[in-house]
C-alpha cells in the first residue's frame, strides 16, 4: 500500500528499546511496552515505559509552514 502524505507523528510500540527520531520530517516515537501485571497486591502494579507528547503550535505556524520539530517536546518516561 502507498501513501499519498506522510503523517507529521508516528507512535508506535514494540520489544525494541524506545526511541524518538526525525525520519524525512515524521517524528517517529517508539514508546517500548507497557505491561499491567496480574499480581494485584503489588502497589506498582505496572511496569515499562511510555510518552508524554507536548506540542505548542498556533494557526500562524500552520500557514507560515513551520517544521514539527520546532515545536514538539517529547519524553518517554518509566514506571
Amino acid at each position: 500500500a502507498k501513501i499519498d502524505s506522510l503523517p507529521h507523528l508516528f507512535v508506535t510500540s514494540s520489544d525494541l528499546r524506545p526511541f524518538i527520531k526525525f525520519i524525512d520530517s515524521v517524528c517517529a516515537i517508539n514508546i517500548g511496552r507497557l505491561v499491567k501485571n496480574q499480581d494485584s497486591t503489588m502497589i506498582n502494579n505496572a511496569s515499562g515505559t511510555y510518552a508524554k507528547i507536548f506540542l505548542s503550535k498556533t494557526d500562524d505556524d500552520i500557514s507560515n509552514g513551520t517544521i514539527l520539530n520546532d515545536h514538539l517536546h517529547i519524553q518517554i518516561l518509566r514506571l
